[in-house]
């Protein structure tokens, strides 16, 4: 199929999260991984560096809306929004006070994982918007957020996988994660 040269992103993250970024380098397949990300075809694992230790393994249901202000648009769990799935898994715990996690979106909403995992009283650390400062914790080498689009899995099985940002990696050594 004949490219215009020009790239086109079919799956953004937030500017404060590193890894996995999709571009597409025609429109048909932009239009087809697109879809695929409407259809929840395409399977998103993220890793992320908690507070606390949550449950091994879980599902969080709970619909969210966004909220205008004077601070930029923040995202809330209200029974008024739209549904929002995420599973989750522990992989590894530095004591009680830390876990190292991967997120599955399982919906694609705005600020998903973030308010998902503060919404189980286990914010992300580095996250000033929805952990305040409980997020942050003094041994860890970043004061940044600790959210990583690890990988992707394609429709066709083909797995995209991004390095770690150089102060997740490191937070993981520091903390012997």
């Amino acid at each position: 199929p004949h490219t215009s040269g020009r790239l086109r992103l079919v799956h953004r993250i937030d500017k404060d999260t590193s890894g996995v970024l999709l571009l597409a380098k025609t429109l048909e397949s932009a239009r087809t991984l697109t879809g695929a990300f409407h259809r929840h075809k395409i399977e998103k694992t993220y890793l992320a560096i908690v507070m606390g230790m949550p449950a091994e393994s879980g599902k969080i249901l709970a619909p969210l809306k966004k909220l205008a202000g004077k601070a930029g648009e923040k995202i809330v769990v209200d029974n008024n929004g739209q549904d929002a799935t995420t599973l989750y898994r522990r992989i590894d715990h530095a004591g009680r006070k830390l876990s190292l996690m991967a997120l599955r979106p399982v919906s694609g909403r705005t600020h998903q994982l973030r308010v998902h995992m503060q919404h189980i009283n286990t914010s992300i650390c580095g996250d000033g918007k929805y952990g305040g400062d409980a997020s942050q914790l003094g041994a860890m080498v970043s004061r940044r957020l600790h959210l990583h689009a690890w990988q992707m899995e394609l429709t066709d099985g083909k797995v995209i996988t991004a390095p770690l940002s150089s102060h997740f990696s490191a937070s993981m050594e520091q903390l012997g994660l």
